[in-house]
């Protein structure tokens, strides 16, 4: 699977059900550079995520299922950097305080 590739474990998605309660949600802004912002179309965009557990795999996991370009271009083995408030990240690396800005990045080797 698409989360297994990018060493999420389990089935627990980071991403929240309609009904969450907006205590419980954080704000999460993703920017897309060069060739993934063309591909998708978007320079960026701002996810809502629960406060706590969620790291750049689960994000990268669920941008990847919306299929499409997304799917293509975060799939394993594809050069893409991630950066968290302007420090490359690993895809262990947390996204749960407010306001934290995920970069997605081309570089010349992927960190998968």
């Amino acid at each position: 699977s698409l989360a297994h590739a990018f060493g999420v474990r389990g089935s627990r998605s980071c991403f929240p059900m309609r009904d969450a309660p907006p205590d419980s949600l954080t704000r999460l802004n993703v920017v897309y550079l060069a060739r993934l912002r063309e591909a998708f179309g978007v320079a960026a965009e701002s996810l809502q995520l629960p406060v706590g557990g969620c790291t750049v795999a689960h994000v990268l996991a669920e941008l990847g299922a919306r299929g499409g370009a997304w799917t293509a271009e975060l799939a394993a083995g594809r050069a893409v950097r991630v950066a968290v408030n302007h420090a490359m990240a690993t895809p262990d690396t947390p996204v749960v305080h407010e306001g934290l800005a995920v970069r997605v990045v081309i570089g010349s080797r992927p960190i998968m």
